[in-house]
């Protein structure tokens, strides 16, 4: 059991189970960001642009019953629901398609960013090292 635990810890503290820790985590705060920006920035826009509310594009499938008679002809009655209705709430979808490619397009940019910023490193120090070559011939 010892040995069990001692290759744990062992494991455990190994750099690429803590980048993975840590790229995990700025993952999440990074979706919470793209998220934020496109429910309360582009999907704003995109239901104004639309004329309708996406989260409101649905397909009722069965009708719900209100708690309150007077609220019967309502999409949503405040007082709630004694019957819920069964939806096919397809604005959802569409709202979470267009928040994975939001990420799907910004992870894109990051990746293509660190390739080039790489890519200009090597060069530079490629071209720092012939400086330094050069200097001691």
């Amino acid at each position: 059991m010892k040995k069990t635990i001692f290759e744990f810890i062992k494991f455990i503290s190994k750099g690429n189970v803590v980048d993975l820790a840590v790229a995990l985590m700025l993952g999440a705060s990074f979706q919470k960001i793209v998220s934020s920006l496109v429910n309360h920035v582009l999907m704003p826009l995109v239901s104004w642009i639309v004329r309708a509310d996406l989260s409101e594009w649905f397909i009722t499938l069965q009708n719900g019953i209100p708690n309150l008679e007077s609220e019967l002809g309502m999409i949503n009655p405040p007082s709630g629901w004694a019957s819920a209705p069964i939806r096919i709430q397809f604005g959802l979808l569409v709202q979470s398609l267009i928040d994975f490619l939001m990420i799907a397009l910004l992870l894109f940019l990051v990746v293509k960013l660190v390739s080039w910023s790489q890519g200009l490193r090597e060069k530079v120090f490629v071209k720092v090292k012939q400086s330094i070559k050069e200097k001691h011939d």
